[in-house]
């Protein structure tokens, strides 16, 4: 509810659906509308999700997110932090050590979320405000069963430092049909991970909020460390197109943060090629490539030396693209073989040497 400097009300909006969603704090951002924060069971994830809503000056949505996991999640107090974005602080029953966790949540101007932590114990903790401060840190106000002398302590913490792990640089480059992620950290404290992620959307917008993310695996940290350290993780046999990821740091007590986005886009091949297996001689497996510039039926077999089929590779339809498969001929006997591609009407035969 908006209102004059009387008191008198000058309008109000409504936001929510069939179940129970209550805003408890409320910014003026710096264009004018407002940030809300409060907890919504009418969406989300789980029983009780964070909410955050912007508005704008009039109290019209702008857009909406929801933050949490299996269990009851809540925003108690927002702010719009000093890069354009906001940060919420609040408690959480699905992450952290136990009990109620006091959490704060930072996002991006959009509302996406860049990271979150939990601070607590097995007891009871909850954040209940927040301020930004002169040098960038964040103070948190609110009350601890699991520390203090008595039931219910006050609880004043200050976040000197909220991304444990210095990160200096993220890419992708393409490498025939597989894109290949790497990235550097300078420092780190406490790094747990690295949660490789992938945007299900091939060319994601800001209106959409980066919200079709889906994990690809995880490459285990150096824990803490002030040495430079380099990564690497490999999205293998893509289909051409424009492909998003990003990477989501896990600290050892659940906090995480996100990288920037990197893209790479995959290009179909113009022309069928069957190339040469690697390694050749082999003992014994080896990697057979070859591409295709349209979708086909397609079969690669192997033969010997007087014509008879050992084995049969691939026999399906496959869209366009590169691929490749491993040869592991550990049955046969050393001698020359050959591996024949069909491909609509391509058809291309090579030469390979097994040696034991």
């Amino acid at each position: 509810m908006k209102t004059d400097a009387a008191g008198n009300m000058v309008w109000n909006k409504f936001f929510g659906g069939t179940d129970v969603d209550r805003g408890l704090s409320v910014k003026q951002t710096s264009d004018g509308g407002y940030i809300l924060t409060g907890y919504t069971a009418s969406s989300g994830a789980g029983l009780d999700d964070l909410l955050l809503i912007k508005t704008d000056s009039l109290g019209n949505a702008q857009w909406q997110n929801t933050f949490g996991g299996s269990g009851r999640d809540y925003g108690n107090s927002v702010i719009q932090s000093s890069d354009g974005g906001f940060v919420v602080t609040g408690y959480t029953l699905s992450y952290g050590a136990g009990g109620d966790d006091l959490w704060i949540v930072k996002t991006n101007e959009l509302g996406n979320q860049l990271w979150s932590k939990t601070l607590g114990g097995a007891q009871s903790d909850v954040g209940n405000y927040l301020i930004e401060t002169s040098d960038g840190s964040f103070v948190i106000t609110g009350h601890t069963l699991s520390f203090g002398a008595g039931l219910h302590d006050v609880w004043l913490i200050k976040l000197a430092s909220v991304i444990p792990v210095e990160l200096v640089s993220f890419s992708a480059s393409v490498i025939g049909n597989d894109i290949e992620l790497k990235w550097v950290t300078a420092s780190e404290i406490n790094n747990k991970g690295f949660e490789i992620e992938k945007c299900l959307t091939q060319t994601p917008t800001k209106e959409e909020g980066f919200i079709d993310w889906i994990s690809l695996g995880f490459v285990r940290g150096n824990g803490t460390s002030t040495e430079m350290n380099s990564y690497e993780f490999v999205d293998q046999n893509l289909e051409p197109g424009k492909y998003s990821y990003r990477l989501k740091q896990i600290d050892y007590d659940g906090s995480f943060s996100f990288s920037n986005i990197v893209e790479a886009e995959v290009f179909a091949p113009d022309e069928f090629s069957l190339e040469q297996n690697y390694p050749n001689p082999f003992n014994p497996t080896t990697v057979i490539s070859w591409q295709s510039p349209v979708g086909s039926h397609q079969t690669l077999k192997i033969y010997d030396v007087l014509g008879n089929e050992v084995a049969t590779l691939v026999d399906e339809y496959r869209e366009a693209g590169r691929f490749k498969v491993e040869f592991y001929a550990s049955n046969l006997a050393s001698g020359l073989y050959f591996y024949k591609l069909t491909a609509g009407n391509y058809s291309a035969t090579r030469k390979m040497i097994l040696m034991k």
